[in-house]
């Protein structure tokens, strides 16, 4: 992907003409929670919702998820492909945010990425190829490690032990 556009290509190639961009400046967090507020959620119903995004939410867009995500019956996980800047203290607090909010936040491995692929990305094409991205599970593992030494360093590790638990 690359970091002025929106869009999810594979490494080396641009978006098609086609593809559709957001509005400069708007973050993929922002367009979705957008799209789910537009559904006028049934207070009464419950509902499990999937965030796909490439990178973590940013401090402003973790705490307006977390505001959602405290919609009564919505159960809501956030899928990352990488973590955005995973050292700088502001960052964590708004993945520790959204852990408060019962939001779970994780990295997205091979099968998540092939989920994506399939359903947003790229539905016509059908089949994700995994050749075009070098050591996708390898670097997918390392990144879901460094999270979990974020949960661990905030003590939230056991909460989210739970928190995936219910997403089974």
């Amino acid at each position: 992907m690359y970091r002025a556009e929106t869009a999810w290509t594979a490494p080396g190639e641009r978006p098609s003409e086609d593809t559709e961009v957001p509005e400069k400046g708007l973050h993929a967090e922002i367009r979705f929670i957008e799209e789910v507020s537009c559904l006028l959620l049934d207070g009464t119903q419950k509902y499990q919702v999937t965030c796909f995004v490439s990178w973590s939410p940013c401090p402003e867009c973790a705490r307006r998820l977390a505001e959602l995500a405290r919609h009564p019956g919505l159960r809501l996980r956030v899928l990352a492909a990488r973590l955005y800047y995973h050292w700088a203290r502001a960052f964590q607090e708004g993945l520790q945010q959204l852990c408060r909010a019962g939001v779970l936040v994780a990295v997205m491995g091979l099968p998540e990425f092939i989920d994506c692929w399939g359903r947003f990305v790229s539905p016509e094409q059908g089949r994700f190829e995994q050749v075009r991205w070098d050591n996708l599970e390898r670097h997918s593992d390392r990144i879901q490690k460094r999270l979990g030494r974020i949960w661990k360093s905030w003590g939230v590790d056991q909460f989210i032990d739970d928190l995936e638990k219910l997403w089974l």
